[in-house]
């Protein structure tokens, strides 16, 4: 039997072979290489996100030859926007970035907005009002945050007397902490599970929602940036809720979050509270404790009752 190699030797080919073959034809290669080419370049230009441009980016993104495939740069922003938005867009792209190794910083570049010279007075209190909304927004929602939040607050009261307009938010932004209880529509009805996944998205984010802000309520009062009046009216906003939700289930989730906000709040606020307003809330705790909660809530509670 003939073996494998013997076998495709008729496949062999001389130099000579291919001399006389491209004589024959008279095919010029380097048109041929240059054909494909253009093609290629086509391509590119028809699709900037080909899988040819994807393939050289995989290969390498440092290398010049995988950064000569991109034909143009994208562009995800307005590059015609009024200027009054570009700084808000710019602010709050600062305000994202803000930490605490960097807020000096960061709180400086926010100040250099408000100073330009194309700012008018118009523009000015636009501009502070809504970064104070975007820092509320963030606030709540970023507790850990909070202290430098409230102190890039305190510099801008100190710099444009905004106390007014901060107290006036915290009276209106108390809606968070008002029960927006997602329906059990389950027992109504059949529900779809996209349904199931959105309305258990809004629980948690109503959760964060009230933890966060009855934190940052607290640090502000700290921090003088709001008035006790308007720290009393949301705390009793808290207290009128958690006692609605202990009537209907003493042991649901909500009555959970109620609880862990008004500890945190008292927490934080607690040294700075006189005595006659600090026994007023102790005194509110405990006719909450007496309640039938659940252990690990009654023992929270109980761990402040027993302190003050």
């Amino acid at each position: 039997m003939d073996s494998i190699i013997s076998q495709l030797n008729f496949l062999k080919y001389s130099k000579e072979d291919f001399y006389i073959y491209k004589s024959e034809v008279e095919i010029n290669i380097i048109d041929v290489i240059e054909q494909k080419i253009n093609l290629i370049r086509d391509k590119i230009n028809k699709n900037s996100k080909s899988s040819i441009h994807n393939s050289f980016e995989k290969i390498d993104k440092r290398s010049k030859f995988a950064k000569s495939w991109r034909i143009n740069k994208t562009i995800i922003k307005k590059t015609d926007l009024p200027k009054i938005e570009q700084y808000i867009n710019e602010i709050n792209s600062l305000l994202n970035k803000l930490s605490p190794k960097n807020f000096e910083k960061i709180s400086n570049n926010i100040l250099e907005y408000y100073e330009k010279d194309d700012v008018t007075i118009e523009m000015l209190k636009e501009l502070i009002f809504i970064t104070i909304n975007n820092i509320f927004s963030k606030a709540v929602l970023q507790p850990v945050y909070c202290p430098y939040y409230v102190k890039l607050l305190n510099i801008l009261d100190k710099k444009f007397e905004t106390n007014d307009i901060i107290d006036s938010k915290c009276s209106e932004y108390k809606d968070v902490i008002k029960n927006e209880n997602v329906e059990n529509i389950e027992n109504n009805k059949e529900i779809g599970e996209q349904e199931k996944y959105d309305n258990f998205c809004k629980e948690i984010k109503d959760k964060k929602t009230k933890e966060g802000y009855s934190q940052f309520i607290g640090e502000l009062y700290n921090n003088n940036m709001i008035k006790y009046e308007t720290l009393e009216v949301n705390i009793n906003t808290f207290f009128e809720i958690l006692e609605d939700e202990i009537s209907k289930d003493s042991k649901s989730n909500e009555v959970e979050y109620l609880i862990i906000c008004l500890c945190k709040l008292f927490l934080t606020i607690s040294h700075k509270l006189d005595k006659p307003n600090c026994r007023i809330i102790i005194s509110k705790l405990k006719n909450i404790q007496g309640k039938d909660l659940i252990k690990r809530l009654k023992f929270k509670v109980m761990d402040i009752t027993d302190k003050y």
